[in-house]
């Protein structure tokens, strides 16, 4: 008889995840909330940001992904200097803007030019009366010719879509970095792009990054796309060329424009659709798969939808093992005898 003998081997299973073990980015980042990688921006067009105070106030006091959010970027501001920061600065959080200026635009707080129909004495009675009039009388000119009138100026709720325009905000949050370390670099404005550009030091960052310089960008749908992206990617550039171990992140409302035209190593993380089917504001990174974007609501009645950008960056301590390292020291052992000669 032969006689079989079985070799049972046994081997160690891996114990699986517990069931209702959550994971992902968002969970991440609330371990972490005011040590994260890289910033967490909400990205939003709101559109006048001084009838949405408010509710920006209360979302930052009761949604905790608002209240732990790094940067807020807000486009179209609506903003003029007469309107100071402490009017509009919400709780634990420092305000850095650049508004809309009529000398440097060409546009006034009227944005897009709602008076540019009219000319000669009928334009400064324009000027003067306000929106209003000016709404009155390019219904009279284009009644004619309904076509011609802008789809703005059809309707009396969105006259103010039409009669404002312009200015980018950033809010930095004081518990992820001081207003101290937080420093303005360079702001600009014509009637083709607005930018402004700042640096910021956290108190705490991956070893390989040194800081982080932000840029909000509005470009106006009428304007001048390559004359824009050439201006802002010169300034982009210079700051690059200063500080290159620093974090490059650019946001804002492009419209049409694409910076990637200019700058093919910068990636556009927004993939979602922000305004109906189209993607309009854009976050654009020199790193691939650094931030994922998720869509969350407007503020007020604006028609863009918010974005909140959450950091997938791994620092390079993570993403390296750790290795083991011999160091033999060549210093000979100290005698007992001839300790005390010297």
């Amino acid at each position: 008889f032969l006689l079989f003998s079985c070799l049972f081997v046994t081997t160690k299973r891996r114990r699986p995840r517990k069931r209702g073990r959550r994971a992902g980015v968002l969970v991440r980042l609330r371990q972490r909330a005011n040590r994260p990688p890289l910033p967490t921006i909400l990205l939003s067009n709101v559109q006048s940001r001084d009838n949405k105070i408010s509710e920006l106030r209360a979302q930052i006091s009761f949604q905790r992904e608002t209240q732990d959010c790094c940067i807020l970027c807000l486009t179209e501001t609506w903003l003029s200097p007469e309107i100071p920061n402490e009017a509009i600065e919400p709780a634990g959080f420092s305000v850095h803007r650049a508004d809309r200026t009529k000398d440097l635009s060409g546009k006034s707080k009227g944005g897009d030019g709602s008076y540019g129909h009219c000319k000669g004495i009928c334009a400064e009675k324009c000027q003067e009366e306000g929106t209003f009039w000016a709404l009155r009388h390019a219904r009279e000119i284009f009644s004619p010719h309904k076509g011609l009138l802008p789809a703005s100026l059809r309707w009396g709720p969105r006259i103010l879509r039409y009669a404002s325009g312009g200015g980018v905000c950033f809010m930095i949050n004081n518990v992820w970095c001081d207003q101290r370390n937080v420093h303005f670099i360079e702001s600009f404005c014509s009637p083709d792009i607005e930018y402004l550009i700042i640096s910021c030091r956290p108190r705490w960052m991956p070893r390989e990054i040194s800081g982080v310089i932000l840029t909000a960008v509005y470009i106006p749908p009428q304007a001048d796309t390559d004359l824009a992206l050439g201006k802002l990617y010169k300034a982009v550039n210079r700051q690059e060329t200063t500080r290159p171990e620093a974090a490059c992140i650019v946001v804002g409302d492009f419209n049409t424009a694409n910076f990637r035209k200019v700058a093919p190593k910068f990636v556009q993380h927004v993939l979602c659709s922000t305004r109906g089917s189209r993607t309009l504001d854009h976050c654009y990174t020199p790193f691939r798969d650094e931030y994922k974007a998720r869509p969350r609501p407007p503020f007020g009645k604006s028609d863009h939808s918010s974005i909140l950008l959450l950091p997938t960056y791994r620092q390079k301590l993570k993403q390296v093992p750790p290795t083991i390292r011999e160091v033999h020291s060549l210093i000979r052992p100290i005698r007992l005898h001839t300790a005390g000669l010297f």
